[in-house]
């Protein structure tokens, strides 16, 4: 059968009441009724699929407002650590021995600890 005349037996069965449907010789009327419950099983499925899309959708909204918070929290620390990085680079281009190379990195108010702990807490 054609899914034309399955959506029009389908119809043709959904303005149809009970006492309507029994004076319907009974091949007529289960094959009115067959196509109206796969009608009403396809439009289920219609609508848990797109119940499951507008879903996901949100899932994904709501995964790149998260992302975006995450990115803004981390974005200080991360320039931080791009100036403790260049606070250091510019002491070994001064070319110090390694005493004094290690002073200088010692001295710069403990960034290279908070790089260590910013490290290990990523």
């Amino acid at each position: 059968m054609t899914p034309t005349k399955i959506r029009h037996f389908a119809a043709e069965a959904q303005v149809l009441d009970a006492a309507e449907l029994k004076d319907i010789t009974p091949p007529k009327r289960y094959t009115l009724l067959l196509c109206l419950i796969h009608r009403a099983q396809i439009q289920a499925r219609d609508d848990l699929a797109e119940m499951f899309l507008k879903r996901i959708a949100r899932f994904h909204v709501q995964a790149q407002q998260e992302l975006e918070l995450f990115r803004a929290r981390h974005r200080a620390l991360t320039e931080e650590l791009i100036d403790t990085l260049a606070q250091m680079l510019r002491v070994v281009e001064a070319s110090p021995s390694d005493a004094e190379l290690d002073r200088q990195v010692k001295s710069t108010g403990g960034a290279a600890r908070r790089l260590g702990r910013v490290a290990r807490g990523l």
